[in-house]
């Protein structure tokens, strides 16, 4: 039997409403679990069927060029249609779907309100698809020559409108602590062997004052078993930004929005003023301390020896402690004699877009996941760390590292270098402009966000080309410190 060929068709146009999400780029290009949709398309097809011939549509208009380069497969016996605004949403029974393959002696077609999923068993039939679509200028309608068989299905999920793209978005949740998030309509559920984060999370929102908790999404129904703990929150029908932002779909005038409802929250959280000494500890053990310890687990890791070796012949340091040396020195220096108010405040702990939803049509923003605290002291934390995660996202551009969306090179001093293809400045200086009118020194700022990325290299060992990303952007960050110092 011949190859089948496979048609991934990702010449849907998105509405606007779906546009807002994921700007400009195709369904076959969202981003989903640091991989696009085609990828995943791709990866599942292969995992059952050993050998196929591959082709993409991407514009409508394009339907000749695209009928003339199916030529060459008039022999085959079998071409399988894949719309690209639906996604696999249970993978066993799309494996089954696509494994018939070998047995079909005639047409089929799931159709879910619009075409999800077409085979064709000749080259002639597909070829009548194809006529018909060009004259008509749609992928979407069957002409009535065509004797084709639906058949039912829930291997799919069409994600082309505004809610059953959030519906199936924010089931992403990405932790390293969760072994598990489920989801209804209504609640999401998330469950973990690590039993006290989850109690932590849970008891984090009824720790906090009655004056904050409303930026929060309340976690309810906390159960405790033997092996794994839970709790509950309400589902909200919204992605966190940290998705639209690595989709570049939030424009100049909402990020404005955004900034400005999240410096809001960082003004709202309490405060209360504390002696030098107790602050010049807090900053220690947040900037310096909580490093030192990360940088030691670093070092317990099997490929560390790997990246002493990228860091030695790749930068202009000779080992980790070279970089930290660096990077304590621009703490001292920075924070010498830097007059501060003595405040500690109720902080969020992990004040990132991932964790960030916001619905610019109310201007509402509701924050998940925070640190947590299992007492009252806990929840107490420096005024600039949320700030410091904040700048993470904006200036550090950690969701597009977090999600794959870099690479790493040689400069014209064979030297490695971070590249990220994303022109951020104009976000980066809106992002500066209200620092400056709160009165917050962007260096302090970025230092502080230095240590962030350093801090989390043991916990991305999984990844060896992530944790080298945040280590040469932790470099970039110290030399724009340094740049913007003159030193």
């Amino acid at each position: 039997m011949s190859k089948p060929v496979i048609i991934y068709d990702d010449s849907y146009n998105a509405n606007q409403d779906v546009k807002n999400i994921i700007g400009n780029k195709s369904f076959g290009q969202i981003i989903y679990k640091k991989h696009t949709l085609k990828e995943i398309y791709l990866e599942n097809i292969k995992n059952t069927i050993n050998d196929f011939y591959y082709c993409e549509l991407n514009h409508i208009d394009q339907i000749d060029e695209f009928m003339d380069s199916l030529k060459k497969h008039e022999e085959s016996q079998l071409f399988i249609h894949i719309y690209s605004s639906f996604i696999i949403k249970d993978k066993d029974e799309f494996s089954i779907l696509i494994s018939k393959y070998k047995y079909i002696k005639q047409n089929y077609f799931i159709k879910q309100n619009k075409l999800a999923f077409l085979m064709f068993y000749s080259y002639e039939e597909y070829m009548k698809f194809l006529r018909y679509c060009k004259q008509k200028k749609t992928n979407q309608i069957m002409p009535s020559s065509i004797n084709i068989t639906g058949i039912d299905s829930n291997a799919l999920f069409d994600i082309s409108t505004e809610s059953q793209f959030i519906k199936f978005h924010s089931n992403t949740f990405e932790s390293r602590f969760f072994n598990s998030v489920k989801s209804n309509e209504f609640t999401v559920l998330k469950t973990s062997t690590n039993k006290e984060k989850i109690y932590k999370e849970y008891k984090f929102y009824n720790l906090l004052p009655e004056s904050m908790k409303y930026w929060f999404v309340m976690p309810f129904n906390y159960k405790e078993e033997e092996k794994i703990s839970s709790y509950e929150m309400e589902r909200l029908h919204m992605v966190d930004i940290g998705i639209r932002w690595i989709h570049k779909a939030i424009e100049e005038q909402e990020f404005e929005q955004i900034l400005n409802k999240s410096f809001k929250f960082i003004d709202e959280r309490c405060k209360k003023t504390i002696d030098s000494t107790l602050y010049k500890q807090l900053e220690q053990d947040l900037y310096i301390n909580k490093l030192d310890e990360r940088i030691n687990d670093f070092k317990q890791l099997e490929f560390y020896t790997k990246m002493d070796h990228y860091i030695k012949n790749g930068t202009c340091y000779n080992s980790i402690d070279d970089i930290i040396i660096e990077y304590k020195n621009l703490f001292n220096k920075i924070n010498k004699n830097k007059a501060k108010d003595k405040i500690m405040v109720i902080g969020h702990g992990d004040l990132c877009f991932s964790n960030m939803l916001y619905n610019k049509q109310v201007d509402m923003l509701r924050l998940i996941d925070p640190k947590g605290a299992k007492t009252e002291q806990e929840l107490w934390t420096n005024p600039f760390y949320d700030i410091a995660k904040l700048s993470h996202s904006i200036c550090g551009l950690y969701d597009f590292i977090n999600n794959g969306l870099f690479d790493i090179q040689l400069d014209d001093k064979l030297q490695l270098k971070l590249v990220i293809d994303q022109d951020m400045i104009l976000y980066k200086n809106i992002f500066k402009k209200y620092l400056n009118k709160n009165n917050i020194d962007y260096n302090m700022i970025r230092i502080y966000e230095a240590s962030l990325f350093l801090s989390m290299l043991p916990l991305h060992a999984e990844n060896d080309k992530k944790v080298l990303g945040f280590i040469l952007n932790a470099i970039n960050i110290m030399n724009e410190v340094k740049e913007c110092l003159k030193i």
